[in-house]
């Protein structure tokens, strides 16, 4: 295969698994994404990355299958298009996995580091790398009808929430309790808060309405709220802390959602085009939300892998 073939191949695995056209990001990308990204041959029975190991590749599977298994027995089967190995290496972590081809495929490997540099060189990259973790996540979500998985344990920055109208250093310490938002940096954080409003709502009225397009996002400071999607059916309450339809409307794939208030709400609404501004000036931002999201995929995995034999997810 010719080498400028081979690599706007290359180029175009890379951009797909971000959900980028080739023609839509600046030629120094594209030089730079030449320089690390590295084609490879996988074959079955292959070993990606391994259990208790740092992993220091991502891998780009533009259509192959792969098989996660751990020593508790949990596993599955991730076939299709996908990045392997971003929750490791964006939180900088061992694998709880060990990653092994089940076919032979086609795909790209970059290093962690120099992919975690794209990301903080490149802000539509980034961008794009947040928009689909929260679509991936999303989709996962429809895959669990109902029921609350249980989040892990973060301690909460503010043991009580005063009443009435909060500050604006009640809406940063609230802010940064927010799992996506809270090692984004006070900076950044403050600079949201102070674009951030409070806002109320009453039994049965709605948050998010199905098939309107949503430019904020919510943080529920006390109450709770039922968001619901049909075809798939998908029932989640959503209580203080946590963004309602969050990863949906990140995502951009929010239409099908619903959010209503079950008891009165006090919550806590900034502007998306501000979170991202401020993603472009603050990476650690960018790390926060995708270490999240990717834990929060990781959960949601090993939740259906826990109740669905030779779970295979496309």
């Amino acid at each position: 295969m010719p080498d400028d073939h081979r690599l706007r191949i290359g180029r175009e695995i890379f951009l797909a698994a971000f959900g980028l056209a080739l023609d839509s990001v600046d030629p120094w990308v594209l030089d730079r994404m030449t320089s690390i990204l590295d084609e490879q041959e996988f074959r079955a029975g292959q070993t990606l990355f391994a259990a208790g190991e740092p992993v220091e590749f991502l891998y780009f599977m533009q259509d192959g299958r792969v098989r996660f298994t751990r020593a508790d027995g949990l596993s599955w089967t991730l076939r299709g298009r996908w990045v392997l190995g971003s929750f490791e290496a964006i939180g900088d972590r061992a694998s709880a996995h060990t990653a092994t081809a089940l076919s032979d495929f086609r795909g790209m490997r970059v290093s962690g580091a120099a992919w975690v540099e794209m990301l903080e060189d490149s802000f539509p990259i980034a961008r794009s790398a947040v928009v689909n973790a929260s679509r991936a996540t999303t989709r996962l979500e429809e895959r669990v009808p109902t029921g609350d998985l249980v989040a892990p344990d973060v301690a909460p920055l503010l043991s009580t929430v005063p009443p009435g109208t909060l500050s604006l250093v009640d809406r940063l310490a609230l802010l940064l309790d927010v799992r996506m938002l809270r090692f984004g940096g006070v900076q950044a954080l403050a600079d949201l808060a102070a674009v951030s409003q409070q806002v109320s709502f009453a039994p049965g009225e709605s948050i998010v309405e199905r098939g309107v397009s949503q430019d904020h996002l919510v943080r529920i400071v006390d109450g709770e709220a039922l968001a619901e999607r049909e075809d798939p059916a998908v029932v989640r309450r959503v209580g203080p802390g946590e963004l309602v339809c969050g990863s949906a409307i990140l995502g951009r794939v929010a239409d099908a959602w619903r959010a209503r208030c079950v008891t009165p709400i006090r919550g806590i609404s900034f502007p998306i085009s501000a979170l991202f501004d401020l993603m472009e000036e603050h990476f650690d931002l960018v790390r926060s939300m995708l270490a999240a999201l990717s834990g929060r995929r990781q959960q949601l995995l090993e939740h259906l892998a826990a109740t669905t034999p030779d779970l295979e997810i496309t």
